[in-house]
Order: structure tokens, then sequence, then C-alpha cells
């Protein structure tokens, strides 16, 4: 099973808050050299991803575990 993420056209920045626009920049920041394959190489280090049966889906609330972008 797999997923397919598509973008939505619609999305507006003004929907986001401060705090979420700084999340999602240094996401991006962080991953902006990384392959797919290095990408997934990284999500697959994570407790969230560790402590998921295959094929679950992972629980938000595993997102307080995640390692730190550095």
């Amino acid at each position: 099973m797999a997923y397919k993420i598509v973008p939505n056209k619609n999305v507006n920045i003004s929907d986001f808050t401060l705090d979420e626009l700084a999340v999602l920049e240094m996401v991006a920041c962080f991953f902006k050299d990384f392959t797919s394959k290095e990408i997934i190489d990284y999500m697959h280090q994570e407790k969230a991803y560790l402590e998921t049966e295959p094929y679950q889906i992972i629980s938000y609330n595993l997102a307080r575990c995640l390692n730190d972008l550095k």
C-alpha cells in the first residue's frame, strides 16, 4: 500500500500561523539537498516509523518523539 499526496492548488498561506510557517520553513531548509532516498532513509530512523507495524498509519501522537532536524 502506498499513499500519493497531491498538493492542494488552493492553499492560502495566510491560513497558517507564524509558528506553522516557521516549521514548514525549517523542514524545507533541512531537507532541501536530500534525495528522495535520503529522506526515506532518514524517516525510517524515526521512532514513529520504527514503532509502527508495516502498512499501518503512523500515529500523530508519535510526532512528539521526532528526531531533531540538525
